[in-house]
């Protein structure tokens, strides 16, 4: 599997401020995997459309997201715009 980390699809933003916004890493296609080698690392979320997330703290919890059809990401954090 190839990793593209540029790629802007890798990123979402859910929330907007002033001057900033919240910035997600998208991890669904790997998140299975990451998680089974890297479980302590990150804290997963299953990201909604609406803008909500819900922390995912098992592997199974990671299926059910991914077979929901949600994004999976880890947070990369509020990020300046000006």
């Amino acid at each position: 599997m190839t990793i593209k980390p540029n790629s802007m699809k890798n990123f979402k933003v859910t929330d907007k401020r002033v001057d900033s916004i919240f910035v997600w890493h998208i991890v669904t296609p790997f998140a299975e995997i990451l998680f089974m080698n890297a479980p302590i690392i990150f804290d997963y979320y299953e990201l909604f459309d609406d803008g909500s997330e819900r922390l995912l703290i098992n592997l199974q919890e990671i299926k059910d997201a991914i077979a929901n059809g949600n994004d999976i990401g880890i947070e990369v954090g509020w990020v300046p715009t000006n």
